[in-house]
């Protein structure tokens, strides 16, 4: 079997859309371009984390951000990190946005980081509730009919 260019996976994530408006209160393979992104691929096998969560009213969205780009930076500079999904709040403040890996090895690294975990820590004022979903996804199948398979962990 042949090893897939982290190259070629980082393009692949880099061009994932959402194809729904309401995204973030789908599961995650049904919200986003997946299949479009990762036709072509050699199979192969990466870890993703979904952050789910619901804004509070009048939140400090500045705030937010910045740690949210801190975090972001935190995680590019680590060994692993493949691509990221930032997603913008409904209405009623739901978001979805997930961080794409090489290994669940490497996510835990980059989360023990202070950026990340000062993150963590704003996400307790920041959010009514929020929660994370892991998968390991998969693609399987030849280059031209090729399949994801997303494992919830």
């Amino acid at each position: 079997m042949k090893t897939i260019d982290k190259i070629t996976v980082f393009d692949a994530v880099q061009r994932l859309t959402s194809i729904h408006p309401d995204y973030m209160n789908r599961p995650i393979q049904d919200g986003f371009n997946w299949t479009a992104c990762f036709d072509g691929l050699y199979p192969g096998e990466w870890y993703l984390i979904v952050f789910r969560s619901r804004h509070r009213q009048n939140i400090d969205i500045a705030l937010l951000n910045e740690h949210d780009e801190r975090a972001l930076g935190a995680a590019r500079a680590s060994a692993g990190f493949v691509g990221y999904f930032v997603g913008t709040a409904n209405e009623q403040g739901d978001c979805l946005s997930f961080c794409f890996w090489e290994s669940q090895a490497q996510a835990r690294l980059a989360a023990a980081q202070p950026a990340h975990q000062a993150a963590q820590q704003l996400a307790f004022e920041m959010y009514e509730h929020f929660q994370l979903e892991r998968y390991r996804l998969r693609t399987a199948g030849d280059l031209e009919q090729g399949t994801v398979i997303f494992e919830r962990l």
